[in-house]
């Protein structure tokens, strides 16, 4: 059995490949409950203050579609996570 023991320098790069793949998590779970939200309103009234406006036609936001389009769209987070895990994996290869 093995132990790892990461450097500082290591530990400081998981923690920031852990905050990047929450970010990104946190951004789609967002998404999705604004979706879901936007579909929930009483039948008699809707309050605009209150409600989430998303366009009817908007279809659901699932894991494919989400998976696709972080790396098609040039964002911040596809940017983050391709540099912390190309050289996440390079430091994974140093751990001893």
């Amino acid at each position: 059995m093995y132990k790892l023991i990461p450097t500082s320098d290591q530990i400081a790069l998981i923690e920031k490949t852990l905050e990047t793949c929450r970010s990104v998590w946190n951004f789609a779970l967002k998404e999705r409950k604004d979706w879901l939200n936007s579909r929930k309103c009483s039948i008699n009234s809707c309050s605009i203050k209150h409600e989430y406006i998303i366009p009817a036609v908007a279809p659901y936001p699932e894991y494919n579609t989400q998976a696709k389009r972080l790396t098609e769209e040039p964002k911040i987070y596809t940017t983050t996570i391709r540099i912390t895990f190309s050289s996440s994996t390079t430091n994974f290869k140093n751990f001893g």
